[in-house]
């Protein structure tokens, strides 16, 4: 077993315990989705890649065991750049995984009707971060950034680009988004 896999496997094993205890008949609870741990990655000192739980989808960054990292303090903020730009992370602590960040792509995600779906997004959304060349210059404030991309916006994007939301759900620009 590759080192990711055993990563992953320990990830899927968390959050199923925390699923089938803590998290059981909590109401912002998807009963048509399971966890998984999708596209884990090395980049710099970190493992990233996207947690799915019946509760959330967030980016996930674990640092690698041969990593130099600082200690991180529950609920402390840690900032990476990546080719997307830069991304603001919550440090968290798990028993059986230790210390780690996550950054929320959904919560609760009752925007999915299926694991499919809700995987082939955070597969999509860990490509657009991750592995989008870098195209924005002069990026000199990372928390005018994450302010922006919580509004919905990319950084340095004119404001006819793609939202957050509507990129998440696969959508264009031209698409409006469904009604409810």
């Amino acid at each position: 077993m590759t080192q990711v896999q055993d990563l992953e496997m320990r990830l899927v094993d968390t959050f199923t315990a925390i699923h089938d205890n803590r998290m059981a008949g909590l109401p912002v609870v998807n009963r048509a989705l399971s966890v998984r741990a999708i596209g884990f990655r090395r980049h710099a000192d970190f493992w990233f890649g996207v947690m799915l739980t019946p509760w959330f989808m967030n980016l996930m960054a674990l640092p690698a065991d041969d990593g130099v990292v600082e200690p991180m303090k529950v609920g402390s903020k840690h900032s990476f750049r990546f080719p997307a730009g830069t991304f603001e992370f919550i440090a968290a602590h798990e028993d059986d995984i230790g210390p780690y960040l996550m950054c929320s792509l959904f919560s609760p995600v009752f925007e999915f009707e299926d694991q499919e779906s809700a995987v082939l997004t955070a597969e999509a959304a860990l490509a657009q971060v991750i592995d989008t060349p870098d195209k924005i210059e002069n990026q000199d404030d990372p928390e005018a950034d994450m302010q922006m991309i919580w509004r919905g916006e990319l950084p340095h994007a004119q404001p006819a680009d793609v939202s957050r939301r509507q990129f998440l759900r696969g959508r264009e620009k031209s698409q409006p988004e469904p009604s409810a």
